[in-house]
């Protein structure tokens, strides 16, 4: 079993490092450089910074909304250990940081909860994920009863060919980032994850134990 850790770093999107870059360019190419194999940017719709101000989608020149980035990767544990000092210089105390000890791969995985969040991370020319193949997707979701799921596109990443992609204005890009995420019952938690590992042969799963405070029966 292949333990990692999902990092997460949110900042907002025009935030700048002393030398006048954006964190969301000096994050990406950081762990560009340190050749981590997979990373996906997306752009939250609203949201609160940490001096409590609101960021909405308000503004006809969308990059001056300043809206939250939030930038995920999945790493092998001494990886992660690795590049943590490298963020934390860049991010300083203009956004946040956190890490999620959990499983990568769809292999079986030793119970620690009774309800599990699994991550997909890949891209929109992964076969499963093209426009003709989402009911596929969906179907296998629904098969294994998962309720909540969601699939959203990124605004900027890379996956294991290290190409930085991002999506081309009025244009359907086949590389943007793609990130499948949803909430399971431990009892199906690895049947789903078998059933998932094909989506990730250009990607990776993630699986980490959560607590469901509340939402119903998810699964089974």
């Amino acid at each position: 079993m292949a333990t990692g850790y999902l990092l997460r770093i949110v900042f907002n999107e025009l935030e700048m490092d002393s030398g006048h870059h954006t964190l969301a360019h000096r994050v990406l190419r950081y762990l560009w450089a340190q050749h981590i194999s997979g990373v996906t940017m997306r752009k939250a719709m609203t949201g609160i910074d940490q001096q409590n101000n609101r960021h909405e989608s308000i503004l006809e020149d969308e990059p001056f909304n300043d809206l939250p980035l939030i930038i995920e990767s999945v790493l092998p544990a001494e990886t992660y250990q690795a590049v943590v000092p490298g963020v934390n210089r860049i991010i300083a105390n203009k956004g946040q940081i956190s890490a999620a000890s959990g499983q990568i791969g769809s292999e079986m995985m030793q119970t620690e909860g009774q309800h599990y969040v699994v991550k997909l991370f890949t891209k929109a020319d992964n076969q499963w994920f093209r426009k003709d193949h989402y009911e596929d997707v969906l179907d296998l979701l629904q098969k294994h009863h998962v309720g909540w799921a969601t699939v959203t596109r990124g605004i900027a990443g890379y996956g294991k060919d290290h190409e930085i992609h991002r999506p081309k204005v009025f244009s359907f890009s086949h590389n943007e980032p793609i990130v499948v995420e949803a909430i399971v019952a431990q009892v199906d938690l690895q049947p789903l994850l078998t059933a998932m590992a094909p989506l990730a042969t250009d990607g990776v799963l993630f699986t980490t134990a959560v607590d469901l405070v509340n939402g119903g029966d998810v699964n089974g």
